[in-house]
């Protein structure tokens, strides 16, 4: 879905999607859950680029989310993700992080972020990702003709040598600035130049 231009207002509201009112407390924990997960120190430089990207996102899952009830609705059946996915989403985010869901909840808690705000973003990606693979996964269909064609061009080529090329994006919000970008993107550049192993600003930027 397109977003609408958003309606800047004051008064604590940060923008209207539609009906949906993205409160300027939701635009704070965003930016701060932008900030603890991607390690981006907060500035008074990067704030505002870390704000207009909270905000895109919260745009982007409002729209998602309003799109997705009124498919419920159409269709008489459920797409958004229920609590009990949710916490199993969370669940496992925690123990990718050698925690458990109560003690993440109390870590964002002293950090003073709202375990709901990531709540709600998984909630979305979740039901979102629902959709899109079974509105189109249905309609992949490859046959045998295909896979033999594969097969052949794999063999034909199996003696030539075979490179993979990848792309690395430098955030520059999640970086602290341009100039910290740019440098971290030379950086990359020398180091796979001189063929060595990416370092700590690869780690940082990738």
């Amino acid at each position: 879905p397109q977003a609408p231009p958003p309606q800047q207002i004051s008064g604590g509201v940060a923008a209207l999607v539609n009906d949906d009112v993205i409160s300027t407390y939701d635009l704070r924990q965003r930016a701060l859950l932008l900030i603890l997960t991607a390690g981006v120190p907060a500035t008074p430089e990067n704030m505002p680029q870390i704000q207009s990207e909270a905000l895109r996102s919260l745009i982007d899952e409002h729209l998602e989310l309003q799109e997705l009830r009124k498919m419920e609705r159409d269709q008489k059946f459920e797409i958004v993700a229920d609590d009990k996915e949710v916490d199993q989403a969370l669940q496992t985010i925690a123990a990718d992080n050698n925690s458990s869901l109560p003690q993440l909840a109390n870590q964002f808690a002293r950090a003073g972020l709202d375990v709901q705000t990531l709540r709600d973003q998984i909630r979305v990606q979740i039901s979102w990702n629902r959709m899109i693979t079974g509105r189109y996964g249905s309609r992949v269909r490859i046959g045998d003709n295909q896979i033999a064609m594969v097969l052949q061009r794999l063999k034909a080529n199996a003696d030539k040598p075979r490179f993979q090329l990848s792309e690395i994006f430098i955030d520059a919000a999640r970086a602290g600035g341009i100039t910290e970008a740019v440098a971290g993107a030379q950086q990359l550049i020398n180091q796979i130049q001189q063929g060595a192993p990416f370092g700590p600003v690869a780690r940082q930027f990738s």
